[in-house]
């Protein structure tokens, strides 16, 4: 891979790196985030497995108490029927972070520190582990667009824009131990391989297809759904029949390879589930589910609480290239808007529809390679228009104000309709209060 294919990447991933080694670091508001919430679970299986070697996690619990107090609030131990203690979270993250874990540990052991897997070492490498892979993201996501639309500065400037002017890019620099954008990463790649197995077939994309998936599943399982999106990446309907008819024919083994990949992929889930349990699989979430009888949908979508568009004028921007896309291609249209309501109505039945905030809509970001297809259309349609692009730049610009509002605790993750537009021009602290969100609203009263 020649280097000047990486460039655009590699420079905004160096600044990025910078930005959040100089600005972020070291900061009460890091500390307390860098791992955090269901955060906790996603990365204690590192220490649980390579430092205190303790399945139950009793010991890792004890430590990240002792280690990061007051910032540690473990909240992903549960109990089953039969007394056994397991993380209710999955371990893709972990499996992806462990070569900066691994990173971490051993400067720690040449330092001679005492290693708990819980210093700075291992925070701040970690969070250089969700960097590259939202890098890398950006980069299979470029590569998809490119093969879209065939127009490189046009894919470029379109994946620019959705890193930086989307909760992406506050995900990674506030959130660094969720799994979104792991995610966006995995999401990207397995879009730029169906992209390439629709065009040129071979076997190889097919088995790497199935281990992504299998990695896509295990990072977070209701990304499977993914696969809906297929019709929606081939991009027509003669290239979706020839998918099929392909991927279907025994004799070339690309389904059984896939197949294989896939279960190797996900396989240490089961393989800790067991560990854990003694159950291969375990529904980890008790007491959480679907409401499918009333899906929040348009909360989802165009609510102020956490609305994806709402909150991120770049992407309701965007729509207007909705308009190039039935010019050009009815049928991806079908596709992306059967595709964007279907993952609206399955986010807005999960019971606690707002995802607790973490601003703008989390759940959405692996999906942002997706959504992405409208403001490609849109730039590769908008000439000379200074105006459209002086707007979208300007949106980029209030996503980081926000992320700034939000690091200096100025504003809540979630809004109401009036909370929302008062808050904009916000910089004082002490009208912090004036925007605290109702805690007496569901789904944050259950």
């Amino acid at each position: 891979m020649k280097a000047r294919k990486v460039l655009p990447e590699f420079i905004a991933g160096a600044i990025f790196t910078l930005f959040i080694c100089t600005v972020f670091w070291n900061t009460e508001h890091s500390n307390k985030y860098m791992v955090y919430s269901d955060g906790h679970g996603f990365y204690a299986f590192l220490p649980a497995l390579f430092i205190q070697q303790d399945i139950s996690f009793v010991s890792t619990d004890r430590i990240e108490r002792e280690v990061r107090k007051p910032w540690a609030h473990p909240n992903y131990l549960m109990t089953d029927s039969k007394g056994n203690n397991y993380n209710k979270c999955h371990p893709g993250v972990a499996l992806l972070q462990m070569p900066f874990f691994m990173i971490a540990l051993a400067i720690d052991s040449i330092g001679g520190a005492e290693l708990t897997g819980y210093s700075n070492t291992f925070m701040y490498i970690y969070q250089l582990g969700a960097i590259f892979y939202s890098i890398l993201g950006l980069f299979f996501l470029r590569k998809y667009l490119e093969l879209v639309c065939g127009n490189k500065r046009i894919a470029i400037i379109t994946s620019l824009f959705i890193f930086f002017g989307t909760n992406l890019f506050f995900m990674v620099m506030h959130r660094p131990s969720y799994t979104h954008h792991f995610s966006f990463s995995l999401f990207a790649i397995f879009a730029y391989l169906v992209k390439l197995y629709s065009l040129h077939g071979r076997r190889s994309h097919a088995w790497y297809l199935g281990g992504i998936l299998g990695l896509i599943s295990l990072v977070r399982p209701v990304n499977i759904i993914i696969l809906l999106a297929i019709p929606l990446i081939t991009g027509n309907g003669q290239a979706l029949k020839a998918l099929f008819a392909r991927i279907l024919t025994i004799k070339n083994l690309h389904l059984m390879g896939g197949i294989l990949a896939f279960s190797l992929a996900i396989s240490p889930l089961f393989i800790l589930n067991y560990a854990q349990t003694g159950s291969l699989i375990i529904w980890s979430y008790q007491g959480e589910g679907f409401n499918f009888s009333s899906p929040e949908i348009r909360e989802e979508l165009f609510g102020f609480r956490n609305g994806v568009y709402m909150h991120t004028p770049l992407l309701m921007l965007s729509l207007i290239g909705l308009y190039y896309m039935y010019k050009a291609n009815r049928f991806l249209l079908v596709s992306w808007l059967s595709y964007v309501l279907f993952l609206a109505f399955l986010l807005g039945s999960w019971w606690s529809w707002d995802f607790s905030g973490c601003y703008g809509n989390r759940a959405v970001i692996e999906h942002l390679v997706f959504l992405s297809l409208p403001l490609l259309f849109l730039l590769l349609n908008l000439g000379k228009s200074k105006l459209l692009f002086g707007l979208l730049c300007l949106s980029t610009l209030f996503m980081w104000s926000r992320s700034y509002q939000l690091h200096n605790g100025l504003i809540p993750e979630r809004h109401t309709s009036t909370t929302f537009f008062k808050s904009i021009f916000c910089l004082e602290a002490m009208r912090a209060r004036e925007f605290e969100f109702p805690s007496d609203l569901p789904p944050s009263d259950r």
